[in-house]
């Protein structure tokens, strides 16, 4: 016991200093000095100590060496953002601001989609046409050519006559009044592109399977019934009724002549 209270009044041996003994004849400030290396051993704390708060060493105090950064330090001079960017690229450089590559094939400015070619040129190697074709090429040079077949005729006239429309229904639905870049022929038909025979239509309209609140249905014209009464009576999907009518098959479907219907698969 009287040992253990001698311990506790003994003090620093350093002049000046009344700190409590640790070790070695030291206060636990000194022990600590002599264990980093620093021979100054005077009372009290060092002005700028490797402890002390203001010390622009410390990791606090110290910011990104990168100029503009106002980030903290992180490691090696460097705050976290990048210092993971130097270790993932190599470079402080950030992804984007590096220049975008650009197609390889010579005089051609578009950027990269794949395999260093752009779109175009990658289309055309994909398609087997020449890379160094000029662009704008129509008809069978085209490399989209489909032997000049298309859904409706003089596609070119409907064209026109529905940027015409849209313009002048100001892009939205003559039916429901949401917006749209679509159109409907009023008679089902795919040669009268006439301006009376063209109105603007959203797609939702435009789908629909029963067609009376737009336009008499063609298959009302055709068979005395929409196409959603078809498949009411006779107890079948849309898509059924609509399989039979492109195959020709649905007149003999809807008078159920077995024999005719089974002769004519």
């Amino acid at each position: 016991m009287k040992q253990s209270i001698t311990m506790k009044t003994k003090t620093c041996k350093i002049e000046g200093c009344e700190g409590p003994h640790c070790a070695f004849g030291l206060c636990d400030m000194h022990y600590n000095r002599v264990r980093s290396g620093i021979s100054d051993m005077r009372p009290g704390k060092l002005p700028k100590s490797p402890w002390a708060k203001d010390n622009p060493k410390r990791r606090e105090n110290k910011g990104c060496s990168v100029p503009g950064c106002e980030k903290p330090h992180y490691a090696k001079g460097l705050c976290c953002v990048h210092y993971a960017r130097n270790l993932r690229n190599g470079n402080l450089i950030y992804k984007k601001d590096l220049p975008k590559p650009k197609c390889s094939v010579a005089g051609c400015e578009e950027l990269i989609l794949a395999k260093g070619l752009c779109s175009l040129h990658y289309s055309r190697k994909h398609n087997g046409t020449p890379l160094h074709r000029p662009k704008g090429i129509k008809g069978p040079l085209n490399h989209n050519w489909n032997g000049g077949v298309a859904e409706y005729p003089n596609h070119y006239k409907m064209k026109k006559m529905r940027l015409i429309v849209l313009e002048e229904a100001n892009y939205t639905c003559h039916y429901c009044g949401k917006p749209t870049n679509q159109i409907h022929h009023k008679d089902q038909s795919k040669d009268n592109h006439s301006e009376n025979n063209i109105v603007a239509c959203c797609q939702s309209c435009n789908l629909k399977g029963e067609r009376s609140k737009i336009s008499d249905s063609k298959y009302r014209r055709l068979y005395n019934k929409t196409l959603k009464e078809l498949a009411n009576e006779l107890k079948v999907s849309i898509w059924t009724i609509r399989r039979k009518h492109k195959q020709g098959k649905l007149t003999a479907y809807i008078r159920q002549d077995i024999q005719y219907y089974l002769s004519a698969i």
